[in-house]
Parts: C-alpha cells; structure tokens; sequence
C-alpha cells in the first residue's frame, strides 16, 4: 500500500542536527562582520538557501546591522552574492558530510520491502549532487533526488518537490507516500502534497545542538536536557501537523507496519 519514502537531507538521512548548513550560514554573514544567532537561523531550517539567506536578512537585527556596516540596506544582488558564497562554502563540507548511524538500515528496510526512496532537499544541486555521491560510496541508493534549484517556485513548503519525486517514481497518488523529515517546513511540505507525515527527532536542528561538542558527543544523551529538547522537539513536529513521531529512523518499520494496519482497517480487513 505504501509504494514510496521520501526524505529531507540534512538532519533525516545525513548531517547531525543540519550543522553543516548552520554553521556555513553563520559563516558567510560573519565574513560580512555580521552575527548572526544559530537560533534565528535554524527557525528559517528546510528553506531553499536563498530564501532562508533573505528571511535572515528580514530580521531587523540583521538588516540594521548590514545597514551599519555597508551604508545601505541589502539588496537582491546582495542576496544573490551570499546565496552564491553559502553555495560555495557549503559544497566543501558536502562532499564528505556524515551520514547519520540509522540511514543504511533504513533505506535497506525498504529496498527488502520494494518500496522506493526519494530526496527533497534545500541545497542547490551540485551539493545535493555532492551528498548522492558520498552516500553511494556508502552503498546507499535513493531511487529519486529532487533539489530546490530543480523547482521553478519558492519551494518548501509548496509540495512540488514531492511531486518532482512522483512523477520520477511513477506514483501516481500521494497517499502511498511517507514524507520523513526533520523540520516542520518539511513537514508541512508532506501535508501539502497529500502525504503521510512523520517527525524524525533525534537529529533534527530543533534539538538545538550547536556545538561541535555535542553534535559529535554523546555527553547529553541521558541528561533532563535532552530529555527536554526531545520533548520540545516532539511538540514542533506534532503542531505542524505530522501523523506520527519517532525518535530516529531506525523506528521505520515500525511506522510502516502502522499505516498499513490503518489502511487495512479502513478498507475493512
């Protein structure tokens, strides 16, 4: 019954808690002499790049202090110029970004089961293209790829990246879809083309992991914090609207298992 998964990136398949995109966001205002909060950039988390760089812009801290250090207030060429310069940054880091300890598992669950895999992702498409590769070497082969830069609209949370990844699957009906991911943008994506939807907490940048210490460590991990932000993290997921939560993709089979009770049940089985 269910013919496809689809998945975010960054914090779902790959990148502990989106830290790559994070920190080379962080970087590019900083090259401007701008600081910029990894709190306001991980609100703004499953954008296209370009338009998360123009939502960080918006916020008046960052436009005023952009006034301060240019004499004017940013432009679209100016957008365009980070944009390019985040593209530049990042791709260095994509080509050899983590993959996250649950992925090849998962992916193999559901190549034993013939159920296809698709990607929608913020990044452009050379790093997405980046990404393909190092998971390929990893022996982790996602059926479809569909980045932001394919998409000729404002992207998340518009569904037609979703799309893309049916028409390139050949399914027809998005309720034979689960759209996982770690965002809520991502979420609301799913909800918008007609999918199943499910929250992956444990890498997701709402976690708040900003630190090299904790992002590669394990010191949080059975502290009344995380515990916390587990919670907190949850609570997002489930205010954006997602059918179901889990704490890592190592839960997949679970999930999988549920819905077809579910579609069994309605169809009176």
């Amino acid at each position: 019954m269910i013919r496809g998964c689809i998945f975010d990136l960054g914090g779902t398949l790959v990148d502990r808690y989106s830290a790559s995109p994070l920190h080379t966001l962080k970087y590019i205002f900083k090259e401007n002499n701008i600081n910029v909060s990894p709190k306001l950039i991980s609100r703004g988390m499953g954008m296209n790049k370009r338009n998360h760089i123009q939502y960080i812009m918006n916020n008046p801290y960052v436009s005023c202090n952009w006034f301060q250090q240019k004499g004017f207030y940013a432009s679209e060429e100016d957008i365009d110029d980070l944009f390019i310069r985040f593209n530049e940054v990042q791709f260095e880091k994509s080509k050899k970004i983590d993959i996250l300890p649950e992925t090849k598992q998962a992916i193999d669950c559901l190549k034993s089961r013939d159920i296809l895999t698709g990607v929608t992702t913020g990044f452009d498409l050379p790093n997405t293209l980046a990404i393909k590769d190092q998971l390929e070497k990893n022996d982790i082969k996602i059926d479809s790829y569909v980045s932001s830069s394919c998409i000729f609209d404002e992207g998340r949370p518009n569904p037609s990246m979703i799309f893309k990844n049916m028409k390139n699957l050949n399914i027809n009906d998005p309720i034979r879809l689960i759209k996982f991911d770690d965002t809520g943008i991502g979420i609301t994506e799913g909800k918008n083309a007609g999918c199943w939807t499910v929250g992956v907490v444990k890498w997701s940048i709402y976690m708040e992991m900003y630190e090299m210490d904790d992002i590669m460590g394990d010191s949080l991990l059975h502290s009344r914090e995380y515990r916390d932000k587990v919670e907190k993290t949850k609570k997002m997921f489930y205010d954006h609207g997602a059918d179901f939560v889990i704490h890592d993709l190592s839960e997949l089979k679970d999930i999988l298992d549920t819905i077809i009770h579910i579609n069994l049940e309605e169809q009176g089985f």
